[in-house]
């Protein structure tokens, strides 16, 4: 979760905030890198004592502004589609912190922070380590 925070930190517009965990009081714009929703272990060949290669999709929720502010829109399609995007960004490896990493679904939805609405890009990160 931190390298993917960190590689957002690298990449991202300048002022633009990354939790490599959920956090109570986020400031957008921001990066929130969630907990792991799916881990799949590959006991097939690996050392003693050793788990294995590990499968794990992290969801990434992108906030950019309260659901109403007029610029909202177009801070999201820079998210997107823009250089860089968070695709652009997380695609590869972390800086060497895993084998591969790739966003594989993003979905724009609302998300509430603190009785706030806020227009966020959820992106769904697998990595393979």
């Amino acid at each position: 979760m931190d390298a993917i925070a960190a590689e957002m930190v690298t990449d991202m517009v300048a002022g633009t905030r990354t939790y490599g965990y959920p956090v109570p009081d986020p400031v957008p714009p921001c990066a929130i890198v969630g907990y792991p929703t799916k881990l799949d272990y590959d006991y097939t060949f690996h050392a003693n004592a050793t788990t294995g290669t590990v499968e794990a999709v992290f969801p990434v929720w992108f906030v950019v502004a309260r659901v109403l502010d007029k610029g909202a829109r177009d801070a999201l399609s820079a998210v997107i589609t823009g250089a860089p995007g968070v695709k652009e960004s997380l695609d590869g490896n972390l800086a060497g912190a895993v084998q591969i990493c790739t966003v594989v679904d993003c979905q724009v939805e609302p998300i509430t922070i603190s009785d706030v609405e806020y227009l966020a890009a959820r992106f769904d990160v697998q990595v393979v380590a």
